[in-house]
């Protein structure tokens, strides 16, 4: 797993008798992605950059989390953000800026994703919310070095990042159908848009594809069979993260080698339980695998 951008996340909640709970969490959609896998029960290295006393905590609760961790140390400090969630706005208090990789902060990071992804069974690229923090040929050239060593990729990616991983090859992609457009690979977001604009992804390098369109029916090609994947409608708490959490399923079903239909009905699974819960990438591994029973696939002409 490679996390360019993580984030210590400090959130003011209200407590059941009235008061004040503070949580302290990782946040970044490496680690959700990283955590959900985890859940599934993959065994995972999160490969990331960490600086100050933001990263020394992030850190420790990786660890925590059971999740390996291999990390570059960097003069700047890990982004950390106070958030106060105690009315139904949730507003940020206060942010530190990212600061974009030096020189040597990114070959270090190229260096151990590299041999941490030779011996793994599929290694995922994810991104950051600030693309000025890494160079976009960062992913073009870790992606073609991966594969031609022999390893898998997967990759969960937008904007510059997502057309130079492609350059590169990937495995499977995972990616919103919003995103799918400001790439320019499709047209509109109605169905026939975004089945066209698969195939141009799949032209471009991706071998196997899913195009999540929130609470509409996600639409995949895997094995060049074109899939609309149904799921149940649940009332979302927390949107956000389900995307992650689906790209988290296929891929750790996908590395322990299970088939396409298995693999896309757990990550569906899990992006979709995922958002009845204030948890980013968590859920149980019981439930998901109960719901996963109830995503349907239809094959389309």
């Amino acid at each position: 797993m490679v996390a360019p951008a993580l984030e210590l996340t400090v959130s003011v909640e209200v407590a059941p008798t009235g008061g004040d709970e503070v949580h302290v969490h990782v946040g970044g959609q490496g680690f959700w992605v990283a955590r959900m896998a985890r859940t599934l029960g993959a065994r995972v290295r999160l490969c990331t950059v960490l600086g100050g006393e933001a990263g020394t905590v992030v850190a420790g609760l990786i660890r925590t989390a059971g999740i390996e961790l291999e990390a570059v140390q960097c003069d700047a400090t890990t982004v950390a953000s106070l958030h106060d969630n105690r009315s139904d706005e949730r507003k940020t208090v206060a942010r530190t800026s990212p600061v974009p990789l030096g020189r040597h902060e990114v070959d270090e990071l190229f260096g151990i994703a590299i041999a941490a992804g030779v011996d793994a069974d599929m290694v995922l690229l994810t991104g950051s919310s600030e693309p000025s923090q890494i160079p976009s040929d960062f992913y073009r050239r870790l992606a073609s070095d991966l594969r031609t060593n022999g390893a898998r990729v997967g990759a969960d990616l937008s904007g510059d990042a997502l057309t130079s991983a492609l350059k590169g090859g990937i495995d499977f992609l995972k990616v919103a159908d919003g995103e799918l457009g400001e790439a320019g690979f499709a047209s509109g977001e109605d169905e026939n848009a975004i089945r066209a604009g698969l195939r141009r992804v799949a032209d471009a390098g991706a071998e196997n594809i899913l195009v999540s369109r929130g609470n509409d029916a996600a639409l995949a090609v895997v094995d060049d069979h074109e899939l609309q994947l149904r799921f149940p409608r649940l009332e979302p708490i927390e949107p956000r993260g389900a995307g992650d959490s689906i790209f988290a399923g296929i891929s750790a079903m996908r590395a322990a080698g299970k088939p396409w239909h298995t693999c896309l009905a757990i990550g569906i699974a899990a992006g979709s339980l995922n958002v009845t819960r204030r948890g980013l990438g968590s859920g149980r591994r019981e439930d998901i695998k109960s719901i996963a029973e109830r995503v349907e696939l239809v094959e389309l002409d």
